[in-house]
């Protein structure tokens, strides 16, 4: 079996496209991992923690309902609400 050499510049750069795609994935993704996390703390839980710590328990779904009983864009304070028609049956 004969393993082909590759030029130093050329392995430098496939070592630096791979870490900037791993860096590139990173700091896509850690946002929504904090949102999925953050779904699943109490109130108190999210004012006393760091973002990144885990919640003491993933059963916690009262923020899923509360977010499906009154969403955001229903509200009365939301700026969506206020453009929408004032007509009876809203």
């Amino acid at each position: 079996m004969t393993i082909m050499k590759m030029k130093p510049t050329t392995f430098l750069f496939t070592v630096f496209k791979y870490v900037s795609i791993i860096l590139a994935s990173i700091v896509a993704l850690l946002p929504i991992c904090v949102c999925v996390l953050t779904a699943f703390k109490t109130t108190e839980e999210y004012n006393s923690t760091s973002v990144l710590d885990l919640p003491a328990s993933f059963l916690y779904f009262e923020n899923f309902a509360v977010a499906l009983k009154f969403p955001s864009w229903m509200r009365k304070e939301s700026p969506l609400c206020r453009s929408m028609p004032t007509t009876p049956g809203w």
